[in-house]
């Protein structure tokens, strides 16, 4: 039996899921749902850091830890948990919806997440992140990253270290994805971060960037839209701020 919310619009096109494996199940089971056929090409993947055992001990003594992505959660406050690490009497935030599911599937409680927008300015936003002078900060996140977060608690005198758990790397994508692409066959992009749109416009064999550039693109963040805008001349980028969720409303409004 087909899926009651199923939009005859979307019937049969390819919506390109770039988001890494361990992340996509939802955006391709939701797709189907609405009609379209999902087309599985993660941009990039996710892997563990090497543990390093004493350094995780000390960096979970701060007063407040801030887990900075879903994979920021689900590796690294494993390994908090992993050395025995009890969380009463530290302030746990999560920069959005996804990353404080990875926290509550851990058996985190009393998690601190921004109720409007989900990036490091939401965060900085926080009551309980503007008077910390003299606090201890640890920030869970990826190898690199954005500095903004460090720079402003550090400018409100906290004294802030990272935890880096994970490193993002860039796939190579399956000769029958490179052809799909190649062909016109892709209907939609989506995209969740800017390393994704970085890594999809390095993709090795696209033979014309024109057909990816001239496919409409749903992200989920202004800061999204503005790149792929400016930096990569794609024509039509549509923004949301709720996450897959909003991904896939989008593309029930666009089609």
């Amino acid at each position: 039996m087909m899926p009651q919310n199923i939009d005859k619009k979307l019937s049969g096109v390819k919506i390109a899921v770039t988001r890494p494996t361990i992340y996509s199940d939802f955006l391709v089971r939701e797709i189907r749902n609405i009609g379209g056929a999902p087309v599985f090409m993660p941009a990039i993947e996710i892997s563990p850091m090497v543990k390093n055992h004493s350094n995780i001990y000390a960096l979970a003594q701060a007063d407040h830890i801030i887990f900075i992505s879903r994979s920021a959660a689900r590796i690294g406050a494993s390994w908090f948990l992993e050395i025995g690490k009890s969380f009463a009497g530290t302030r746990v935030y999560a920069i959005g919806g996804g990353t404080e599911s990875e926290l509550l599937k851990l058996g985190f409680k009393d998690i601190i997440t921004p109720k409007i927008g989900h990036d490091s300015e939401s965060l900085l936003a926080l009551p309980s992140l503007q008077a910390v002078t003299s606090s201890k900060i640890t920030i869970v996140r990826g190898q690199g990253g954005r500095e903004k977060l460090e720079q402003i608690l550090t400018a409100r005198g906290a004294y802030v270290d990272y935890l880096e758990c994970y490193k993002r790397e860039k796939p190579a994508w399956r000769p029958s994805v490179i052809r799909a692409v190649n062909r016109k066959k892709i209907g939609a992009w989506l995209a969740t971060s800017g390393e994704i749109i970085d890594n999809i416009f390095a993709m090795e064999k696209i033979l014309d960037l024109q057909v990816v550039r001239q496919t409409p693109w749903f992200v989920t963040h202004p800061r999204l839209s503005i790149s792929a805008l400016s930096r990569y001349k794609v024509n039509r980028v549509f923004v949301t701020q709720n996450g897959d969720i909003g991904l896939i409303n989008c593309l029930k409004v666009w089609f």
